[in-house]
């Protein structure tokens, strides 16, 4: 080979170690990125994770805690919704290790469903604000100086008056008779009545919907198993019934029904849920308010008076209607914010 060809050579493999060496270099630029990445990759992905950890903590722990204030005002209890809170947010880990909610991160409150604003310390107490957090150690950014990221997260629980139910029993009371419990909040205020429907007008039979209230109509939501004098419950479901929904009344003795809902009774089904309206009279539609939750206590089908006497009580998380309604005593509890 001359000369000259040998220095062409000899430039081409020059250039191809400098080629090689490049390319070393950019495969060895490429692998410490996608390293990096990684690593960035599994600190975002533990943040992630834990964050997700902590919004749990913080549920579990105002769910609680305002499971313990309803439970309170329904029964009378003393629960400490804080302590609750605490419990159950030790019963879940982060990040590896046991939960735990300090008693500064569990505020106890009212929630006003018309604004959505919580008020720590506000009266009467119904809800519970838990802000969780928990502190990660960094891969990554602890390298660049940043050792340490603090994950924080809230949730607040809430209990109030339904917005919906279906009710089984036909009845529908006036929200008058609510007066002394509606100033007081105290359980103990909430009515017994003597006689229902009342001849005032201000307990009446309903059709639960738009449909003409009457005998057959009224007694068809109720139990097939109760029975009197060849007249028995329809079986039919009960329809979906939400505060703002007008339901047709009418007032009367009904004997029939009176009947089927006395073999009710002596069957042993006495606690129902009931649609609240404004007190007015039975004889047309009505707007339904609320619900209440009643205990029957006896019924009489014949003889002078007629009716039924009933209690009504407080009954907490019994259902699953939205909350925010006006409380009549039966309330739900569920997360808000």
């Amino acid at each position: 080979m001359s000369e000259s060809g040998q220095r062409v050579m000899q430039a081409i493999e020059s250039r191809r170690r400098r080629q090689r060496g490049a390319a070393l270099a950019a495969v060895g630029i490429a692998m410490g990125a996608f390293i990096a990445l990684t690593v960035v990759g599994v600190d975002l992905g533990r943040l992630a994770f834990t964050a997700t950890e902590v919004q749990t903590i913080a549920d579990v722990g105002a769910t609680a805690g305002a499971q313990a204030l309803a439970t309170n005002f329904a029964t009378g209890g003393s629960l400490n919704p804080v302590a609750q809170a605490q419990t159950a947010a030790a019963q879940n880990r982060v990040d590896g290790s046991t939960a735990s909610l300090a008693a500064g991160d569990v505020q106890v409150g009212n929630y006003n469903f018309a604004t959505n604003a919580f008020a720590a310390g506000g009266l009467p107490s119904n809800a519970v604000r838990v802000n969780a957090q928990a502190t990660v150690t960094n891969i990554v950014a602890g390298a660049l100086g940043d050792a340490l990221t603090t994950v924080q997260k809230t949730a607040t629980a809430a209990f109030g008056g339904i917005t919906s139910g279906a009710p089984v029993l036909p009845l529908a009371v006036g929200e008058c008779h609510f007066q002394a419990f509606q100033g007081s909040g105290s359980c103990s205020d909430l009515p017994s009545l003597t006689q229902a429907p009342s001849p005032s007008d201000n307990t009446c039979w309903t059709s639960l919907g738009p449909n003409p209230a009457s005998a057959s109509q009224v007694s068809g939501y109720l139990p097939t198993t109760c029975c009197q004098g060849g007249n028995c419950g329809g079986g039919q479901p009960a329809p979906s019934v939400t505060v703002g929904s007008v339901i047709n009344l009418v007032n009367g003795q009904m004997d029939s029904v009176l009947k089927i809902i006395k073999d009710c009774f002596d069957d042993g089904i006495r606690e129902f849920l009931v649609p609240v309206v404004t007190c007015n009279n039975c004889t047309h539609a009505m707007t339904v308010t609320g619900f209440a939750t009643i205990r029957v206590d006896s019924v009489r089908a014949t003889g002078n008076p007629k009716g039924i006497w009933l209690t009504s009580f407080c009954k907490a998380d019994a259902f699953e209607g939205g909350l925010g309604g006006t409380s009549f005593g039966t309330v739900s509890m569920a997360l808000v914010r």
